[in-house]
Formats: structure tokens, sequence, C-alpha cells
């Protein structure tokens, strides 16, 4: 079942550029974006928070961007939250499972706000930000560098959010650079 999802996968994006050169791409924290997005998971349930970071005057703004700040400016950089339970299979899951989990349902929940947008998505687990390809600092505790591409899992069930993740960004043009931040107040990344 699982290599024939992959084989349908594969035969939607055969044609596409950027599938052939890398799934699933880190994208760089520099630049411009239109705000960011904090996702968290506990035993039970998920959080997460999307804020934009300045007023946008490009033509190429998110929705969520635009519809904030033509509707109500001073609250566009409070934000939207979303929260939820999860179902017994994901809470039940390892915590990386409920991580990215937490991420898909924020992301997909807002995605025709954050359509068109390009948002810093910072996640305090660092295998949900290796999986969606994206920046963990070699200052991290415990970090070892690895030598394959980063992005996607080797586990069903966390490859198959990855590929809801990657889909979603491609079909809504959203790009989610991922960045890993930690837990613990004390601990700096890059420092």
């Amino acid at each position: 079942k699982a290599a024939r999802a992959e084989v349908k996968w594969w035969y939607r994006h055969v044609d596409d550029p950027n599938v052939r050169e890398a799934p699933i791409t880190p994208t760089p924290l520099k630049g411009p974006f239109d705000g960011i997005i904090q996702c968290d998971a506990s035993d039970t349930g998920y959080g997460g928070w999307v804020a934009i970071d300045a007023l946008p005057d490009a033509q190429g703004a998110s929705s969520l961007a635009k519809a904030m700040t033509a509707a109500v400016p001073r609250l566009a950089r409070r934000g939207i939250e979303v929260v939820g339970s999860f179902p017994p299979d994901i809470a039940t899951g390892s915590s990386t499972l409920r991580e990215i989990f937490a991420l898909w349902q924020v992301t997909s929940t807002l995605s025709p706000l954050l359509r068109n947008g390009r948002f810093r998505t910072g996640l305090d687990n660092m295998g949900v930000v290796f999986i969606t390809g994206g920046y963990i600092p070699e200052s991290a505790p415990g970090f070892q560098p690895l030598r394959s591409t980063s992005g996607g899992s080797n586990l069903e069930e966390l490859q198959r959010f990855a590929i809801l993740l990657d889909d979603l960004q491609r079909s809504e043009h959203i790009s989610l650079a991922t960045f890993w931040t930690p837990r613990h107040p004390k601990v700096v990344p890059g420092k």
C-alpha cells in the first residue's frame, strides 16, 4: 500500500523540476518573510501561532498579511492561534509524530490565509526540523551533522506528514523555512 502511494506521488510530480532535484529542500532563513509560525505539541494536544512580522507593501504578500493588514492592522502582529486534540493514533505515537502533526494541522488549517507567503517556522523538535529540510545550528545540544541531504524520513508515519506538508506548500504557494528553537530559554541557537 505504501509503495503504491509513493508511485502515485511520483506520477503526480514527475514533471516538476523542483521534485526531480530534491523532493524536500531546505529553505534559507535569510530574506523577507511575511511572518512567523510557532508550533508545539504535548501528550494530548497541539497548539500553534501565526503572526505577521511587518506590514506588507508588496504585491506578493501572503493572503494573511494582506487580509490582516487591511482589516485590523493593529492585530496583525498579535497573530492567530490554532489549538486541538490529537486523534488516538497520533496521541500514542512518538513525540516527533505529534510535533509534525501539529505543524501539519496549524499549516493546513490556516493555508487559505498563508497562501503565497513565506514564513519562518520555529519548532523545538530537531527531528521535525530535519524532516522538513530546516535549519539546526551546529551548536545545538546533541546535534550530529549527517552526510545525507536533509528532508524526509525513513519512517512511514513521519514521511506521510512530510509529503503532506510538501504538497500543501506547493499547491498553496507557501514556503516554510523551519528552524530549531530550544525548549530551554538559556540555550540560544547559533551561540
